[in-house]
């Protein structure tokens, strides 16, 4: 854009305001094209600096008459910072607004003949640019927040998967204990010394094969609640909670709520208690 800027054929081809009259390039034209294209350098990781540097620029030159090339550069500074600017948006919008009414009569008092439909016109023109920039703004805010839901479902899926294999697992191993020392009664010749020790195995192992009612089933948590409370008995607080599951701090508070009234529980660190005790952690 600074090439085509000193291009002589493409001069008034960029974006213009004010109408004043063409003046002939001189020593301030290089200075005003270099402060509205370098700054779009920027415009991702800086679109404040970046725009307000290429309003400057941009307004010395149509005040100047020169109307180059590098003017294109604004609706691109807007349509960026509309996309990228992430704190304090309503103040630059206000700012942009308080500084365009002066500049406006300045270019009128310059023998400007755009009127007031003029300026009014390129006003909602350059406004569109930031509309386009916020709703960029907006879907690529969507896409990372489907993304993130789909990774938290996506670990919560595997992790019941995990169990299951786990659980499948020493179901099988203590089937075979339990049947090992049910026998054993039978087939030992001194049954009556070992009866204390087989007895034990035999209990531990009966528990241990129990169908697996979950935490779920005893305590009619929904999934989502019982993945709060896990939450809750590492040590995460409602904020903490609210970003890992990409949730509001609000509704994380009304599931805390659910889950202390589902379990009769009285605060935070009886739930935590509740969680160990039903090895929803380890």
């Amino acid at each position: 854009m600074v090439v085509a800027s000193f291009v002589p054929g493409l001069e008034n081809y960029g974006t213009q305001l004010g109408d004043l009259p063409h003046r002939p390039f001189d020593a301030l034209t290089v200075p005003a094209i270099l402060l509205q294209c370098l700054p779009l350098a920027v415009r991702r990781r800086w679109p404040a600096v970046c725009l307000v540097l290429v309003s400057l620029g941009f307004g010395f030159d149509q005040l100047r008459g020169y109307h180059t090339v590098a003017g294109t550069a604004f609706p691109l500074a807007l349509l960026s910072a509309g996309a990228h600017l992430e704190r304090h948006r309503r103040l630059v919008i206000l700012l942009i607004c308080a500084a365009y009414v002066p500049y406006a009569t300045a270019l009128d008092r310059a023998g400007s003949g755009e009127g007031i439909a003029g300026f009014t016109t390129f006003f909602l023109a350059m406004a569109l640019f930031w509309g386009a920039g916020a709703w960029l703004r907006q879907t690529r805010a969507a896409e990372e927040d489907r993304r993130a839901r789909l990774a938290v479902s996506t670990r919560a899926a595997e992790r019941v998967r995990i169990a299951r294999e786990l659980h499948d697992v020493v179901t099988h191993h203590v089937t075979a204990m339990v049947v090992q020392a049910e026998a054993a009664r039978y087939l030992t010749a001194a049954p009556d010394r070992l009866d204390q020790t087989l007895t034990a195995v035999s209990d531990t192992g009966r528990r241990a094969i129990r169908p697996a009612e979950g935490a779920s089933g005893k305590s009619g948590l929904t999934p989502r609640e019982l993945e709060v409370l896990r939450l809750i008995a590492d040590g995460l607080s409602n904020g903490e909670i609210a970003a890992a599951l990409v949730i509001s701090h609000e509704t994380v508070k009304t599931y805390v709520s659910r889950i202390l009234t589902k379990l009769d529980l009285r605060d935070r660190v009886q739930a935590v208690v509740y969680a160990y005790r039903n090895g929803l952690v380890s």
